[in-house]
Formats: structure tokens, sequence, C-alpha cells
């Protein structure tokens, strides 16, 4: 096994503080604003333009139990993801923000809001209503959202969002993305210089923090990775694809049975960062990127968009398969995933689906059919 980055250890220093980071306390400690923000469909640069920390409300590095969340949300029709941040909010782990910016992805996060807002002292902003379409209609209706959001977090802090910052903010997330695409480019290899689950830590991280500092270790590990040459034996080539992942370890323990994931499909991982926010009047290209992305949510239709886009990713990554993990009661994901898996695997892309809670371990039924899975790949791959 390759030694440890330094840069690596760092970034994972910041999520084992997780849910107040240190990054998030030291902003706290200056009189600064932390907005917690929920769903890529809030676009993050109007908080950072606003002068305050956007940070990302995921759970942890496990899964915990919901006892409290239960209570409010129903377990047997609200997903495990949204369960999990109305968990932490009761529990108070999430006290250290100012409010919280959402989104309508789905019925899921629209709940969460919702009883969230009335049982927890943090205050929620009018949700962003995001279409469910690719056409002009829907662009000019979430342009729209976006000003409104403006508006909202201009006036419950009492602030003015200049073009001059957003323009600046858009600068810097954009720098964020071309690093993450350099990194990610370098997964291409057949032996990639960081394991998928390190990948993890480095997104993980990406929301936990002030953005400028991350840009920063993001910089320094690029540079690492130069300097040391750094690369992992070659394997089969595997992406995991679902809704969010924020457990390394559920990746590390894949990865231990003989793969490399190079490439993953969250909303916390490339369809997060994968696309620029487009030069031209800053506020139309903001709702252009965040509602328009090639990447699309499986929310979204036309749904051949998602397909062309898994398509190509699994051809520019040279993938031999794919886990796609489908949440319980997340019924985008699960609808959608019959409508890609077929060519995937027309395509010559071996396809593992999996039924798995948010944070859900790797023991049991979950280790054997993916360890079933590896070893129909070793079987077919030659490295």
């Amino acid at each position: 096994m390759a030694e440890m980055l330094k840069t690596i250890e760092e970034i994972g220093k910041v999520n084992a503080s997780f849910p107040f980071t240190e990054p998030a306390r030291k902003w706290k400690e200056q009189g600064k604003k932390i907005v917690g923000w929920i769903c890529i469909n809030v676009p993050e640069e109007v908080i950072h333009a606003a002068g305050m920390m956007p940070f990302r409300l995921t759970g942890g590095n496990e899964e915990i139990s919901l006892d409290l969340a239960n209570e409010y949300l129903f377990s047997g029709g609200t997903c495990s993801f949204s369960r999990t941040i109305l968990e932490l909010q009761l529990r108070g782990e999430y006290g250290f923000l100012d409010c919280i910016a959402g989104a309508t992805p789905c019925e899921g996060v629209i709940r969460l809001a919702e009883v969230g807002s009335y049982y927890h002292n943090i205050p929620t902003l009018p949700l962003l209503d995001t279409p469910r379409k690719f056409n002009d209609l829907a662009y000019k209706f979430y342009h729209g959202e976006v000003m409104e959001f403006k508006k909202n977090l201009e006036k419950f802090f009492g602030v003015t969002i200049t073009d001059e910052a957003i323009v600046d903010s858009i600068a810097l997330y954009n720098k964020t993305r071309t690093d993450l695409k350099k990194l990610h480019d370098l997964m291409k290899s057949n032996t990639p210089p960081l394991s998928g689950a390190e990948m993890l830590e480095v997104l993980n991280a990406a929301v936990r923090m002030p953005r400028e500092d991350f840009n920063t270790l993001l910089e320094k590990l690029l540079e690492e990775i130069k300097t040391t040459g750094r690369s992992l034996p070659a394997a089969p080539r595997i992406m995991i694809s679902g809704a969010l992942l924020n457990t390394p370890s559920f990746v590390q323990s894949v990865e231990s049975l003989g793969v490399n994931v190079v490439v993953d499909d969250f909303c916390n991982g490339s369809r997060y960062w994968w696309e620029q926010v487009e030069d031209g009047d800053p506020w139309k290209a903001l709702a252009k990127r965040y509602l328009l992305p090639k990447c699309s949510c499986p929310r979204i239709n036309p749904p051949q968009n998602r397909t062309d886009w898994i398509s190509q990713i699994a051809k520019d990554f040279r993938l031999d398969g794919i886990i796609a993990l489908t949440m319980r009661c997340c019924a985008p994901y699960i609808l959608n995933l019959p409508m890609w898996k077929t060519r995937l695997e027309d395509e010559g892309v071996t396809v593992l689906d999996l039924d798995i809670e948010y944070g859900g371990g790797f023991s049991g039924q979950i280790r054997t059919r993916i360890e079933a899975f590896v070893e129909m790949l070793s079987l077919e791959v030659e490295i």
C-alpha cells in the first residue's frame, strides 16, 4: 500500500471534527456567519458573496440511530439521509449554523426543511423551487428563484450582495472545479494516485471549511502527488453511483476486496463540481449552471441526459463495473436506475445494484454481494 499523503492526513483531520469542524469553529470565533445548505441546486456562490461560509448538511462517517428523527419523519416513506440530517439537528449538533438554505429536489428534503424549521431553532430560508425539466421556461423560472434567494439572504442578514462580490465568488468556486477536474483526470491512469476513499475525504472537506482554505489544500495535494509520483496498484476499475455517500470507510472496504474506485456519481461527488459557471451575466450564468448541467439529477427530465452522461463517464474512465447504491425511499434514484443500467450493461459494463441505507455499514449481505461482484470482475479483467 502506498504511503499516506500528508495533505490527505490534513484533510482527514478536518472531517474527523465533523459536524462542527475545526475550520468552521475558527470561522465562528471571528464572529462570522455560517449558512447550512441542502441540495446542490443551492448556489453556494451567493452565500459566499454575502460574506458567509456555506456548510453542507450531511451525515458523518457512520450510520447513526435515528430514534428522534423517526418520531417526526415516517421511516417507511422518508429516506435515511433526510432523517439523519434531522436527527443531527434535533440533537443540537448543527447548532453552530445561523440559518439553513435548501431547494426542492424531492419530498424527503422538503419534509426535512418543514419539520426541521418547526422543531429546531435554526431558521430556514424559503426553499428554491427547482424545476424538473430542461427548457427555456424552466431556466427563466429558476433564474427568478436564484434572484429571490439573493434577496432572502440579504433581508435575513441585513447585507447587500454586489455584482462584484458574486463575480469574485464564481471565480473562486470555478477554481475549485478546475482543480477537482485535474485531480479526477489523474484517476484515469491505470495506477491512480488516490484511492476512492481518499477522494471522498477530499470531497467531504470541500463543503465543511472556508472555500479559500480548501482551494489551498487542493493545490497542495496536486503538487504533492506530482512531487511524490504516488500511484496505487492496477486493479479492476469501478464507479460507485447513488444519491449521496459520505462514508469513506464504506469505499475503503469495497477497495480492500481488490478494486480501484476511480470515479463516483454522487451529488456530493462528481455532480457537485463537474461543470463551471460560464462567463456573462453572473446571475443568469449561475442559474444555468445549477439547473442545466450535463450530469443531471435523476429527478430531471428527459432522463436520457443522465444516461448519456454515465455512459460517457464509463468510457472516459474505462470502467469495468459500477456499484449502484439505491437508498431506500429515494424514489428518483430507484426509478432512474433501470433507464441507464441496461444501456451500460449492453456497452460491456457490469452493474451491481444494492439497496442500502445512508451511512450503512459493510457487512452481511452487502459484503457478500460486493465480494461476488469483485470476483466476477477479476475473472473478466486482465490487469
